[in-house]
């Protein structure tokens, strides 16, 4: 909205000024943040700013889970085991402990509209394989964000050990942030099929859905809206007549 608000970037741009657009957006942000105040104001600004550091240091770190998904025992010729959500031991975690977890809300918001959607196609039920070999990784089918007919299959890894609330020092380093923020948190790694799964900082909208519902959403009574089911349902009927 405050971009717009600039007549350079309000109207229709001309192709000869394509290559200026990037500069002149760094320009006025840059302005932005420096004379306007913030759009959020920060609720705490000493942990907000511990968080952009390991969000930087996750961005960078590699993916280990899928390199051992892509090894035994954890790939697809092993035998994994299908079970309900009610047969499912996976940690409880808070609405804090899963913004903290996906680095903000975008994930969240999106997670319970993918779940009505799973669900509804599932009749209400989560495909959910674990392997025998441990109790702390699990692998989960979802549907495809953009297609209906494509699958994805994710991995998450979690602990069912009591864990700490989150605390930082002042003095902490770098890697000891990152250390401790992932020490308190019941999800240790994950890694899913899409072309966004594989990353580190946060995790993608597949991974974020089957961790929302399965960790908050099933212990507070969510059940896929009505109304959308009824809409589905009607539109199915159409494409069948």
């Amino acid at each position: 909205g405050r971009l717009k608000k600039f007549q350079f970037l309000y109207q229709t741009i001309p192709n000869s000024l394509f290559e200026k657009i990037v500069p002149c957006v760094k320009i006025i942000t840059a302005a932005l943040n420096a004379f306007r105040p913030p759009l959020i104001k920060p609720i705490d600004p000493e942990k907000e700013e511990k968080l952009a550091k390991i969000m930087k240091i996750r961005a960078q770190s590699v993916n280990t889970l899928k390199e051992r998904v892509l090894e035994r025992p954890f790939n697809s010729r092993c035998k994994w085991e299908k079970l309900d959500e009610t047969q499912i031991d996976f940690p409880q975690m808070t609405e804090d402990q899963l913004r903290d977890l996906c680095f903000g809300v975008y994930q969240i918001k999106q997670a319970k509209t993918y779940s009505e959607a799973h669900l509804n196609k599932n009749d209400g039920d989560y495909e959910v394989e674990v392997i025998k070999e441990t109790d702390t990784l699990m692998r989960c089918k979802t549907d495809s964000r953009h297609s209906g007919s494509t699958q994805y299959c994710c991995w998450i890894e979690f602990t069912m050990d009591e864990v700490e609330p989150l605390e930082f020092e002042s003095d902490d380093e770098d890697e000891t942030l990152v250390e401790k923020f992932y020490e308190n948190q019941p999800i240790k790694s994950w890694y899913c099929q899409c072309s966004a799964g594989e990353r580190t900082c946060g995790c993608c909208v597949h991974v974020a859905c089957v961790i929302w519902y399965l960790a908050y959403a099933r212990h507070h009574q969510f059940r896929p809206s009505a109304y959308k089911q009824r809409y589905r349902e009607t539109l199915l009927i159409m494409d069948t007549s």
